[in-house]
């Protein structure tokens, strides 16, 4: 069995938002999908995993995308497991985010860089000490 990609590790139970969001933002997947599964995983609950939910009327008019390109990278989203999605007539669906598949038609170079912690990053202060921020 093939080991997990490094975006992919964390159990999805474990998983604050940001750190969702570092997984949406590695993973392998189209970046319209990334936008997308980005604005559901902003309404969604990720302390009580509960659902979030948005007509798409809503989700176009806020992304200032069309009604067609929001159905499109839903179908795009959900085919690959990125969300699951219950339908309910005449209201909005209720969405599910999770960790879904990569895109095999997508590649991203991993990056050298170490990565660093939520908790690393907010102690990081070395921008303080920036040479192009002294006005000199």
């Amino acid at each position: 069995m093939q080991d997990k990609p490094n975006w992919a590790k964390k159990p999805f139970s474990e998983l604050t938002h940001i750190d969702y969001m570092n997984v949406i933002w590695s993973a392998p997947i189209h970046p319209q999908g990334k936008y997308l599964l980005n604005y559901y995983s902003t309404r969604y609950n990720f302390t009580t995993r509960e659902n979030c939910f948005a007509r798409i009327d809503t989700i176009a008019r806020e992304t200032g995308w069309s009604r067609g390109t929001v159905i499109t990278w839903k179908k795009y989203l959900k085919a690959l497991g990125w969300i699951s999605v219950t339908h309910r007539p005449d209201t909005s669906d209720y969405v599910n985010v999770r960790i879904g598949e990569a895109d095999p038609k997508i590649f991203i170079q991993e990056d050298s860089a170490p990565e660093i912690t939520h908790e690393q990053a907010r102690f990081d202060t070395d921008f303080l000490s920036d040479e192009s921020s002294n006005n000199e």
